[in-house]
């Protein structure tokens, strides 16, 4: 504790010469200011240590009385999970791809095999679809072919990668044109110098993979099928109407037509393509829809029919 100045009096300085008395007066009320100075320190820190346990009690109060308040928004009890027992797949009848197809005269302008060249698949193929097909194809011209089973293998292989290049090629100018519950319409632009890409580098593929001059022997025998199956690469405008059948479970009727563009011709679009359109109406699964030779148009059904997206399939 710092020393306590003593407080001055207005009294007249002492002579040395009073009495004694008079200097015990003196000392004696020095003493008292002290002893009052020291109390008043004292009743300060008292009254500031009540302050605080008082502030510090009303603080635990106010928590203590938030804490204790009954959330206003109790959680939700979870819902009980319930596992459902798989649904048993219907028995669907086998669909026989029923294909009725008429192609323009002038779809093959040359000598090359045309009749052989019409893929006939079996029902049941589902996901092999595209594949069973062309291999049916190898099949009857294997006379002229002459493949080994390795080359067989290799040219399906660049068949079904060039599809798929197809595929998504036509998916980018494909096109809606109408939509009710049961069927939608599609429109697919010609597209001519991407298709002219597209067959150039189907055919470097094949003069890689075939050298020696097989490359020009497929080219021969298969040239028509070719240019059919890829819908003349482009040069044609096709519209699609696809129907859900009404008779077969996920099953649909598409009814396509490809021609060339009005006042135009194939030369003129390309001349190294043969083929002038064709149309003709299929009744397949969805499946087949998917991974055959139409199955640029399965992202626009799964749109438009997603009913059928977890339909049972064979």
């Amino acid at each position: 504790m710092g020393a306590v100045p003593i407080p001055k009096t207005m009294n007249p300085p002492v002579n040395p010469g009073r009495s004694e008395e008079f200097q015990a007066l003196r000392f004696s009320s020095g003493v008292r200011g002290i002893a009052h100075a020291v109390g008043q320190k004292q009743n300060s820190r008292r009254a500031r240590g009540w302050l605080v346990a008082i502030a510090v009690v009303v603080v635990g109060l106010g928590l203590w009385l938030r804490l204790a308040q009954p959330s206003r928004s109790p959680g939700v009890p979870p819902l009980p999970t319930t596992v459902l027992p798989p649904a048993p797949r219907a028995a669907l009848p086998t669909v026989q791809p029923t294909r009725a197809t008429s192609e323009a005269s002038d779809a093959i302008e040359d000598s090359r095999p045309g009749e052989r060249n019409e893929a006939k698949p079996e029902a049941g193929t589902g996901e092999g679809q595209l594949e069973h097909m062309f291999r049916s194809v190898l099949e009857a011209n294997a006379a002229d072919l002459k493949l080994t089973p390795e080359q067989t293998d290799r040219l399906v292989s660049d068949y079904l990668e060039y599809q798929e290049i197809h595929a998504e090629l036509a998916m980018r100018f494909l096109q809606e044109a109408g939509f009710d519950p049961s069927s939608v319409t599609l429109r697919l632009p010609a597209y001519p110098v991407e298709g002219k890409l597209l067959r150039d580098m189907f055919y470097r593929r094949l003069a890689t993979d075939f050298p020696g001059g097989k490359a020009t022997e497929i080219n021969e025998n298969l040239g028509g099928f070719f240019d059919n199956a890829f819908r003349g690469f482009g040069v044609t405008e096709q519209s699609f109407k696809v129907t859900r059948s009404p008779e077969v479970a996920n099953g649909f009727e598409v009814q396509w037509e490809a021609r060339i563009p009005e006042g135009q011709t194939t030369s003129a679009l390309n001349p190294e393509v043969s083929f002038a359109g064709s149309s003709g109406t299929m009744l397949l699964y969805r499946e087949q829809v998917e991974s055959g030779e139409f199955r640029f148009l399965g992202p626009m059904l799964g749109r438009r029919f997603p009913d059928l997206a977890n339909a049972p399939t064979r």
